[in-house]
């Protein structure tokens, strides 16, 4: 009622629109917030996060390679971009985006296992886990990159003792993870132990009902 007078409360209720999935409302609002706030990181990811979940990818791709420009140096813009665009089709141009990225920021784990999910995507196997075990060289005790590859290596029915020793060492970092609990029991899986697999399903089961 009050955001004509106030535009300042923009950016509030563009964020209460977005969580109430009004998500075309939200992006009209935070639209307005960043007349207020031009320079705001946190409003232009999250408009560009509200049109990616409204399927308006060409614009979101568009608004993220804008906010790239303005912030070179925050990683997040490009990861959006490269979402966006694999979203909406153009997979080689969002692996391109996010191979730029990680020559930016070569110590940015987050941008390089986005990365490897890319390449993953495009059936690019050896280049995903190439990418994974960089991110484990620079951070050993990632959970998520020892899942990743784990699964990965479990998914292809490669490697089975590595893969069951990374999501092992997964788990002993975050023990309720019931993806970690998944990925361990579908790696003993494709090695032959039932009762292991069986073991570590029915936990994952019940973490992730």
């Amino acid at each position: 009622e009050i955001v004509d007078d106030e535009p300042r409360v923009a950016g509030a209720l563009a964020q209460y629109q977005q969580q109430a999935g009004l998500l075309n409302e939200a992006i009209q609002t935070y639209t307005k917030a960043l007349e207020q706030q031009p320079n705001s990181r946190e409003l232009k990811a999250r408009r560009i996060v509200a049109l990616y979940d409204a399927k308006d990818y060409a614009r979101a791709a568009e608004y993220a390679a804008e906010a790239q420009k303005q912030h070179p140096d925050d990683p997040r813009f490009p990861r959006l971009r490269a979402s966006a665009l694999n979203a909406g089709g153009d997979r080689m141009h969002a692996i391109e985006v996010l191979e730029e990225l990680t020559r930016t920021f070569p110590k940015d784990t987050i941008s390089q296992l986005a990365l490897a999910d890319m390449y993953s995507k495009a059936n690019r196997k050896q280049d995903a886990e190439r990418t994974v075990r960089q991110v484990l060289m620079l951070e050993p005790n990632n959970a998520d990159a020892l899942n990743y590859l784990g699964y990965m290596l479990a998914e292809r029915g490669e490697k089975l003792d590595e893969a069951i020793r990374l999501v092992s060492h997964a788990l002993e970092i975050d023990p309720d993870n019931g993806a970690f609990l998944d990925s361990l029991g579908w790696a003993h899986f494709r090695k032959g132990n039932m009762d292991q697999a069986e073991k570590y399903l029915s936990a994952a089961a019940g973490k992730l009902p």
